[in-house]
């Protein structure tokens, strides 16, 4: 039980710096997907990444991401037609690979 409790105490603080992202708005028309979410505290930036069709955490260029103040908002183009899912990977010091 010690031991739990130790654990637990370790872990609070990594707990308590963890942001959820909070999704607004995603959706997909014609040759196109976007998504939509508010801004975490502490990031730098942010990573964007597609799967789908044959496709695996396929990175957004930077471009394709912009920042309106109150919400970010990426646009994935060029997708042949099928089923796609966005990631949004926040960036909180130095570059982070594709998300596991």
């Amino acid at each position: 039980m010690k031991n739990l409790l130790y654990l637990l105490l370790l872990l609070a603080p990594v707990a308590l710096r963890a942001q959820a992202l909070t999704i607004l708005e995603s959706a997909g028309w014609l040759e196109s997907a976007y998504v939509k979410w508010q801004p975490v505290a502490n990031a730098q930036s942010y990573n964007v990444y597609y799967s789908g069709e044959g496709v695996v955490n396929q990175k957004l260029d930077n471009q394709l991401i912009r920042n309106y103040g109150s919400f970010y908002r990426a646009d994935a183009l060029g997708l042949k037609a099928g089923t796609y899912t966005l990631k949004v990977v926040p960036v909180t010091s130095g570059p982070k690979g594709p998300p596991q």
